[in-house]
């Protein structure tokens, strides 16, 4: 690795995780900076019977351009940190792709 990964994501073997913070009900559903260890991430849906937790798992497949079968939640079903794996994934190569959504400051 080139440079340090930050808090918000690592590798695990040949998989990416990725520690979100999640904020519902919001305006729209996008990356918008990083809380403490996590990537802060709105979500439009509610936090109610796990419509937050299926609406980040596609947000992150949609994200990274693949299945939602190939994101998996790991841990924080009813919290709202959680941490996706992203099977297959390299995470300094998701890196790259979230640092080029995230407002100048909060890179």
């Amino acid at each position: 690795m080139s440079n340090p990964l930050p808090t918000y994501l690592r590798q695990s073997g040949p998989d990416a995780e990725i520690v979100v913070r999640v904020v519902p009900k919001s305006s729209r559903n996008r990356f918008s900076g990083v809380q403490g260890d996590a990537l802060k991430l709105n979500i439009t849906a509610p936090p109610v019977e796990g419509a937050a937790n299926t609406a980040v798992l596609k947000f992150i497949a949609d994200f990274c351009d693949i299945s939602p079968s190939m994101v998996r939640l790991k841990s924080g079903k009813t919290s709202r940190s959680k941490t996706f794996t992203v099977l297959n994934a390299n995470a300094e190569t998701l890196l790259e792709k979230i640092q080029s959504v995230l407002p100048e400051s909060a890179s």
